[in-house]
């Protein structure tokens, strides 16, 4: 069987869960070519159990096998009341790796990082200028 991409997880998963739809079109409008996670070293555990559902809204606007940068759309309770439930579900639909790091645009504008470990959420870290131009994501 042919290892899936995070984009090919996403696209075959369809229900109302983080308003998935503007989720999926972030990725596309950003034509992100996302390289598979899965081969020979990976170790993380399958998802078990119903999928999470977040209450707020989200876009990914760039990404990378090291990173995956998202956009709170300001609909439903923000990104960062919900961040339990947002790297609950990018770990159960992503299988997001405890390397790959999650940025994140809040409402006002600033950018700051999901701490995550075993597809849980830790904690916040904020992103200096250096980080946000080294990862080249999008300022105003």
């Amino acid at each position: 069987m042919t290892p899936k991409s995070e984009i090919q997880l996403i696209q075959e998963h369809e229900a109302p869960m983080c308003v998935f739809g503007s989720f999926l079109a972030g990725w596309r409008a950003c034509e992100m070519r996302i390289a598979s996670r899965y081969g020979p070293t990976h170790e993380e555990p399958e998802p078990s159990g119903p999928p999470p559902v977040c209450r707020c809204h989200f876009s990914a606007v760039r990404g990378s096998t090291d990173y995956i940068a998202l956009r709170d759309d300001d609909i439903g309770v923000s990104m960062t009341n919900d961040a339990e439930n947002v790297i609950a579900w990018l770990a159960y639909h992503c299988q997001l790796s405890h390397s790959k790091r999650v940025f994140y645009r809040d409402t006002t504008g600033r950018w700051d990082e999901m701490k995550h470990k075993g597809g849980k959420f830790v904690g916040f870290a904020p992103l200096t200028t250096v980080d946000i131009l080294a990862y080249d994501l999008p300022i105003g």
